[in-house]
């Protein structure tokens, strides 16, 4: 095969709909787990895509929590506790 195709189609490798890929990943982990205790590179490993891939979409994992939470429609309550637990961490 010549490498410029395969170049190629590496190069043309995309995740479709990651943002919202990552932030379906950690919800189980959540129900389980205080989120100081998850890391983007875990909703990455979950999602399937590499390391960094998150960082795309998502400053940190505060960012992310709240993206969750957003989407989730979760209380504002809920969602200040929840940065302040990874905020301190």
């Amino acid at each position: 095969m010549d490498d410029k195709i395969i170049d190629k189609e590496k190069k043309a490798y995309h995740h479709k709909g990651l943002r919202d890929t990552l932030i379906e990943a950690p919800l189980s982990e959540l129900r389980e787990k205080s989120s100081a205790e998850i890391s983007l590179r875990q909703v990455a490993r979950r999602a399937g895509v590499s390391h960094t891939a998150p960082y795309r979409h998502f400053k940190d994992m505060a960012a992310l929590l709240a993206a969750i939470a957003e989407q989730k429609e979760i209380s504002r309550v809920v969602v200040d506790t929840v940065m302040r637990g990874v905020l301190n961490s």
